[in-house]
This record gives C-alpha cells, sequence and structure tokens, in this order.
C-alpha cells in the first residue's frame, strides 16, 4: 500500500513538474533543502547542540533550527561565512552547469 501511494505521489509530482512556474519553485525548495541538510551535518559532526552552534555564531538558537529546516527565504552569504568560521571550515560555492537561455 505506502509503495502505491508513494508512486502516486512520485506521478503527481512528475506532472505538476511539466509546469514551468511549479518546476521553479520546487527546484529553489530542494536547494533550500539541501543546504539545510549540510548545515545539520555539519553540525552533528561537530558534536554540538544548536545552541552551542548558535553561541559561536552570535546568533540564537531558533535561527540555527530554521537554517536546518530549510525555513529561510533568503540566506545570507554573511551567514554561511559566520557558519565556517565558527565550525572551522571554508565555504565553497560553485556555480554548474548553465541554464538554458531565452530567445532574443
Amino acid at each position: 500500500m505506502k509503495k502505491q501511494k508513494a508512486e502516486e505521489f512520485s506521478n503527481y509530482v512528475n506532472e505538476k513538474l511539466k509546469d514551468s512556474n511549479f518546476k521553479r519553485r520546487y527546484e529553489e525548495e530542494g536547494e533550500k533543502l539541501e543546504l539545510a541538510l549540510k548545515v545539520h551535518a555539519l553540525r552533528k559532526g561537530m558534536g554540538w547542540t544548536q545552541t552551542e552552534l548558535a553561541k559561536r555564531m552570535k546568533t540564537t538558537q531558533q535561527a540555527i533550527s530554521r537554517l536546518e529546516r530549510g525555513i529561510v527565504s533568503n540566506c545570507r552569504l554573511q551567514t554561511l561565512m559566520k557558519l565556517a568560521s565558527a565550525t572551522g571550515t571554508f565555504l565553497k560555492l560553485e556555480f554548474i552547469g548553465e541554464k538554458p537561455r531565452k530567445a532574443a
């Protein structure tokens, strides 16, 4: 039964992805989730609680929680730099591939 529901959901999403606006928003949410998972894994790898990381970044535990849940409308570069500094890591940003250009 669960496999059937998962397949139905997958078909539903695939159908919705045909809409360019939905696809754009879906991809944006995926990027937020990817960042959230990376922040969570980094913190856990350090063996820190959200409160410990927040203190090191001079922010609140709630801000770390929002970041780890992907609840950020626009994460600032400064926040990511503070995260890297607090964890003793380096921040690496990449642009991968090319987006198709619209015809003029």
